[in-house]
């Protein structure tokens, strides 16, 4: 027995999921704007700085490469 599992069913559940995993996104997206560097492109000639489209790719892509490590973490450690 778990607490939500036996409190929740049906439409509420399926709301608590979709609201932990929009959290997991929200978080992913702050980490990657405070501690890895946002939309920058470090590696790449400074003609490419200002490109809204690589910028926002790159934002995107660390974005999912955090999400995918804390689901990975998740999936990996459960509670007992």
């Amino acid at each position: 027995m778990s607490g939500y599992n036996t409190e929740y069913s049906g439409l509420p559940f399926a709301f608590f999921f979709i609201a932990e995993y929009g959290n997991i996104l929200y978080m992913s997206l702050l980490t990657v704007l405070l501690f890895f560097g946002g939309w920058s492109i470090n590696f790449l000639p400074d003609e490419y700085q200002g490109s809204f489209f690589l910028e926002s790719f790159f934002l995107f892509f660390k974005s999912i490469l955090v999400y995918f490590f804390f689901l990975w973490l998740r999936a990996a450690l459960p509670r007992y």
